[in-house]
């Protein structure tokens, strides 16, 4: 298993869209969500948006 995995904006709405993103969590112990990229995701209120924020309090998203 990767330890962990840095990610930008694109590649996390795409995985979200698709619900594909709990099946990546399964790949790495930590994907990292860089600043930048969780303001330019929650420009946005959307579904994505709320995904994220959800994998990021409930700690499955660094």
């Amino acid at each position: 298993m990767i330890k962990s995995l840095a990610t930008d904006s694109s590649t996390l709405i795409i995985l979200s869209k698709l619900n594909y993103l709990d099946k990546a969590l399964e790949f790495f112990e930590e994907i990292e969500v860089p600043l930048g990229v969780l303001r330019e995701i929650e420009l946005k209120d959307d579904e994505v948006k709320r995904k994220i924020r959800e994998l990021l309090d409930s700690k499955r998203l660094a």
